[in-house]
């Protein structure tokens, strides 16, 4: 059996393959988002991301049930497309919103992810900076070209 619409033919078997191609696509976005999250609370100065590691896994485990749900509308309309039968609008607006609310919830994950890695790199050049720039009046220009040159860094 297959589908012809628009001078292309598409048996069932490429169906399939979406629908087993997907969540693998969705776990790979997901675990990028967590080893990022893992980086930088691993190579973290300040406690930022060790007070925020609980809204970490809550926004990463509202990520996956969005996944799973999505998916799961994504698996019926397909399935319906296989058996010929298509389901209209309420499996199309669910795949929408569902599709919506992952992908708005992985751009605050995302957002969240940028902020803190932010934190961290202003932290971290903060205490390279306080290490090599002495504040001082008697100042000869020789150090006060070296420390300009470690403020940079």
């Amino acid at each position: 059996m297959a589908l012809h619409e628009e001078n292309h033919t598409t048996t069932h078997l490429y169906y399939l393959l979406y629908i087993f191609a997907q969540p693998f696509w969705r776990i790979a976005e997901i675990l990028i988002l967590v080893i990022i999250y893992r980086t930088i609370a691993e190579s973290s100065i300040s406690n930022l991301a060790y007070k925020l590691g609980g809204l970490h896994k809550v926004l990463i485990v509202l990520i996956a049930l969005t996944s799973v749900i999505t998916y799961g509308v994504y698996v019926t309309q397909q399935a319906g497309m296989i058996n010929g039968n298509y389901y209209g609008g309420v499996v199309t607006q669910g795949l929408r919103y569902g599709s919506v609310a992952y992908y708005a919830l992985y751009l605050l994950a995302a957002l969240l992810a940028g902020v803190e890695s932010l934190t961290v790199l202003l932290k971290a050049r903060s205490k390279v900076r306080s290490q090599y720039f002495i504040p001082s009046k008697s100042i000869s220009p020789s150090q006060r070209h070296t420390n300009i040159f470690f403020f940079f860094l």
